[in-house]
């Protein structure tokens, strides 16, 4: 068995390719550059990637964290920040006894990275950090409210009547009424005589654009 496996078999990951996106993601948790975290992946799995594979698997780590829409959606700050991008990774962590313990053995075979990393961080002065994590818990809000958002966009039935709608504000003077267009979903339960009604937002979610 290779030191590979054991690690596998002790972490109780299932496979070489969860291992690896959570390396990656220790690494750029401590903010390790390529080359060193090409080092990292290639001692604790006894593979050798290659930069291509690497970045692919990043694209899929960030993919699964929230990390693009969070930058298409709020500017490039975003991902430039490292305490940001660090943290919305872990922000869709399932497990994070398996996160820990990749990490765990990270620290242990290689001391100086989060020497480093602890040292970067003295830089930072206390506004700036409060700051930039005030900025993070508003992401977190949002991306919260996304989920939530899509959950109840999964209990819409298929037969809903989608509906494109201008709303008037009620504000006296307000020159640019009626608002939108927004789309709604209507629909009936079984059962059930009252109309339900969600909003669906300025943009038809790509789900509903067969329905219209």
């Amino acid at each position: 068995m290779t030191i590979s496996s054991k690690i596998l078999l002790n972490i109780r990951i299932h496979s070489q390719k969860e291992f690896i996106l959570r390396i990656i993601k220790s690494c750029v948790y401590y903010d390790v550059g390529e080359t060193r975290s090409l080092e990292v992946i290639e001692r604790l799995t006894k593979k050798r990637l290659s930069v291509k594979t690497f970045y692919n698997y990043k694209k899929i780590l960030y993919k699964n964290s929230k990390i693009y829409e969070t930058k298409f959606n709020h500017g490039e700050w975003v991902y430039r920040d490292l305490l940001i991008k660090s943290h919305l990774l872990f922000l869709s962590e399932d497990d994070m006894a398996k996160q820990f313990q990749v990490d765990k053995l990270i620290c242990n075979e290689f001391p100086d990275i989060p020497k480093n990393y602890r040292e970067r961080m003295k830089n930072f002065g206390k506004n700036e950090i409060d700051n930039i994590l005030n900025k993070f818990h508003e992401l977190k809000n949002k991306i919260n409210k996304e989920k939530e958002k899509e959950s109840e966009l999964r209990l819409i039935p298929i037969k809903a009547t989608i509906r494109k709608e201008e709303i008037k504000c009620g504000k006296k003077g307000c020159h640019q009424c009626p608002h939108g267009p927004y789309y709604y979903a209507y629909w009936k339960e079984e059962d059930a005589k009252t109309l339900k009604k969600v909003y669906l937002g300025s943009e038809l979610p790509e789900q509903f654009i067969h329905s219209i």
